[in-house]
């Protein structure tokens, strides 16, 4: 709870604090922590828990540039660039052309479906559609990998079965890294919003 939370926190002796949810309850535990400087934009009635409170952006504004801005209050370069970055090795991508030549797939061939995501139901698109999408997808030759954690193990052994030959279910099979390089071989991915979309953006 809060009280944990304040409490791991006041433990690592932090010297500042970004609150990037705009909840009430995410200023509490860094308050509660004595955290010396603690950041956040004004919303939700919580400037009394803040040392700073930032005027929130309008909704034009995208959201990760609002927290590069955010972060500039502690330093950061408030016009860096959005795009993610994440360094992919030589030798993992020939690890996973390599995997996808064992699936009889080519590289820059596949798509990806990733039927994950966080927080429940009203965030995942209908798996009925998905396998909807994948039959189109198949229909034109494109082969289908379906991608995410454990938690969508049992999602991908539903939808690539109904796909037939040419659609393979490799979540909760491959890592973080190892699908992150994957996706850089692919030709795309579809994704409800999710750690997924992120990793297809990095990638």
């Amino acid at each position: 709870g809060i009280l944990a939370s304040a409490r791991r926190q006041r433990a690592l002796r932090c010297e500042a604090a970004l609150l990037f949810p705009t909840s009430f309850r995410s200023a509490v535990a860094p308050f509660l922590a004595r955290i010396p400087a603690r950041i956040a934009y004004a919303s939700d009635g919580r400037g009394i828990l803040l040392t700073r409170a930032i005027p929130k952006a309008g909704r034009d504004s995208h959201l990760a540039r609002q927290y590069v801005r955010l972060a500039a209050s502690l330093g950061a370069d408030p016009e860096a660039p959005l795009d993610p970055l994440v360094p992919i090795g030589e030798d993992e991508l020939a690890r996973q052309a390599v995997r996808l030549r064992s699936l009889g797939v080519a590289p820059g061939e596949a798509i990806a479906l990733c039927p994950g995501a966080t927080y429940g139901e009203t965030k995942r698109w209908p798996i009925e559609q998905w396998i909807a999408l994948g039959t189109m997808l198949r229909m034109r030759g494109t082969p289908i990998l379906v991608l995410g954690g454990s938690d969508e193990t049992e999602s991908g052994d539903r939808i690539a079965p109904q796909l037939g030959t040419g659609a393979h279910n490799l979540a909760g099979r491959i890592t973080l890294r190892e699908a992150l390089s994957l996706l850089r071989l692919l030709r795309g991915a579809v994704s409800n919003d999710s750690g997924a979309m992120h990793l297809a953006a990095a990638a």
